[in-house]
């Protein structure tokens, strides 16, 4: 109605009606913990300079980093925490006084990271050192024998003297050290996230015009959350709130049918795919691994999607129901008719595991089925219906038993479903870190 400019109050009641987000993902502390854990053992050169002493040496960290959320209401907020115990060797040069050192540091670091709809960055950074070190051996270079026990015997009990004062200096160095180290590192890293976020999600999406229309995030100290609205201008969202959920998992997901079925009206319309890509896909949706194909390459289909509504999705009794609108198939040049696919499948748990049913067998339909009811199929739509019931045979299994969700590699270890629940349009997911 928007695009053809048709009974404009009408539209403007659809949007002030149904605006409501339809995607909501809430990630628990104890797996942002968890995938954010990282053990440190790392051995970095130090120079220092504490009261006059001159000290080159190495520092070797043995401890943790995880990142936990923090209390945020406009953003999500992660503070990055690095904890560990260090111990340091090296060689101190005071004029013509040496000494060997050793050193122990209590380690305590946390930097900022934050997330919302222009992606990641990296905040303040703070460290708290708490520093320990002693002469094992002090010795001078003067060539006469009563000068270099003099100079040494001043050295140590100046050394006795300043030893707190100088416990306190090389601790505030320390922290000025790890705190910039620190910055570097998360820079780093973030860095890595903000590229695959923006080339892999933001950036297509808003050459599509289909970035959400609302993104809202936030945190706590128990949880991280994003909100979002996937829809363009044109497009509704959710009828209602996504309802109150019994799923207590490490990550949360609500996702209404109307994210997928805009997300797919955005980037598929008038789109084609082959049916080696569309198994691919459908097996990435459930986490399994794609199949190699059964047929030759010149015996597969190619669907080029309608202009309109060419996926869509419907949740329900748990239940998805799968349409998928085809303006014409192809097949070694041959064309065949428009035609529309349903598929369904039945959610079923068992424990903590889930898998889907197919029900029955796929239904191919010509495309005029919605408008003008049943009627006899032409002998090409016949045709045209074998073989494309016969490639959904193929590609799509009878049953998918949902498998591991890999990370992203910045991140530690995978996800396993242990709940899915299909129901009111929602689907309702809860997944915990993989054992």
């Amino acid at each position: 109605l928007k695009k053809y400019e048709q009974v404009p109050d009408v539209v403007q009641a659809v949007r002030e009606l149904a605006p409501v987000t339809n995607m909501r993902v809430t990630a628990s502390r104890e797996f942002i913990a968890e995938a954010t854990f990282e053990p440190v053992d790392r051995i970095d050169p130090v120079t220092d300079n504490v009261l006059g002493t001159t000290v080159h040496g190495t520092s070797h960290l043995v401890g943790t980093m995880r990142a936990r959320p923090a209390a945020s209401s406009d953003e999500v907020l992660l503070q990055a925490h690095l904890q560990g115990d260090a111990d340091t060797e090296g060689r101190g040069y005071n004029g013509p006084v040496r000494a060997d050192v050793v050193g122990q540091a209590t380690v305590d670091a946390t930097g900022e990271i934050t997330f919302g709809p222009e992606g990641f960055r990296v905040g303040s950074t703070t460290a708290h050192v708490s520093a320990t070190g002693r002469p094992v051996c002090m010795w001078s270079t003067c060539k006469s024998r009563i000068a270099n026990g003099l100079v040494t015997c001043v050295a140590r009990r100046r050394a006795q003297k300043t030893q707190d004062l100088g416990d306190c200096i090389a601790s505030r160095h320390a922290e000025q050290r790890l705190e910039q180290q620190l910055d570097e590192e998360l820079r780093q890293r973030v860095g890595q996230l903000q590229d695959s976020y923006l080339s892999e999600f933001r950036n297509p999406l808003l050459r599509h015009d289909a970035f959400p229309r609302v993104f809202s995030a936030d945190s706590h100290t128990d949880h991280a959350r994003v909100v979002m609205l996937v829809a363009n201008a044109t497009q509704t969202g959710a009828v209602a709130p996504a309802p109150e959920s019994g799923i207590e998992a490490a990550l949360h997901a609500q996702i209404h049918e109307t994210a997928f079925n805009n997300m797919a009206a955005t980037m598929l319309a008038g789109q084609s795919i082959s049916e080696v890509e569309l198994q691919g896909f459908v097996a990435q949706a459930f986490g399994q691994e794609a199949q190699q194909a059964q047929v030759s390459k010149r015996d597969m289909l190619e669907i080029v999607f309608s202009e309109t509504r060419p996926l869509s999705f419907l949740f329900d009794d748990s239940v998805i129901t799968v349409k998928i609108r085809g303006d014409r198939f192809v097949r070694s040049r041959t064309r065949y008719p428009a035609m529309n696919m349903i598929v369904r499948y039945q959610i079923e748990q068992s424990g903590a595991s889930v898998t889907a049913h197919r029900i029955g067998e796929p239904e191919v339909v010509p495309k005029d089925f919605e408008v003008t009811g049943r009627r006899r199929l032409s002998a090409r739509e016949i045709g045209a219906r074998r073989l494309i019931v016969a490639m959904l045979q193929r590609e799509l299994a009878e049953s998918y038993e949902l498998g591991n969700i890999a990370l992203p590699d910045q991140f530690r270890g995978e996800l396993t479903v242990t709940e899915l629940i299909a129901n009111d349009g929602w689907l309702d997911i809860g997944a915990e870190p993989t054992q």
